[in-house]
């Protein structure tokens, strides 16, 4: 049972990670699911991979929230006609689904994300 007990925090943090992949789909979803997985948490180490975790997605979702709002505007000035925004939106996606397989990686290897800010947001 003891070896149930130690998996039992590693897989809630794989979920939490796994969870972030809702982002891919619902804007500011790879935040808010997270948040709520990691709230819920009881382990003290998985409750800190898990605001690892929100930590990089907001400046993900921070990232991708500015070059929206610009690109109109980059567009406009350049008289590109190709919509300029889908090259910002593709290429963070990309980077998002990146980072979560990557640390979903180290999760299963390490029992620790590989891809994590040097400062905690929460």
């Amino acid at each position: 049972m003891p070896s149930v007990q130690e998996k039992s925090p590693n897989n809630r943090a794989k979920l939490i990670n796994l969870s972030s992949l809702v982002g891919l789909i619902i804007p500011f979803g790879g935040i808010i699911m997270p948040l709520i997985l990691t709230h819920k948490t009881k382990d003290p180490k998985t409750k800190e991979i898990g605001k690892d975790i929100i930590s990089i997605q907001i400046l993900l979702a921070a990232v991708l929230s500015l070059f929206m709002i610009i690109s109109p505007f980059i567009q406009h000035l350049s008289g590109i006609r190709f919509p300029l925004f889908l090259i910002p939106l593709i290429s963070l996606l990309g980077v998002k689904l990146f980072i979560i397989i990557r640390n979903g990686i180290s999760l299963n290897q390490n029992n620790t994300l590989h891809i994590k800010l040097k400062t905690n947001f929460l």
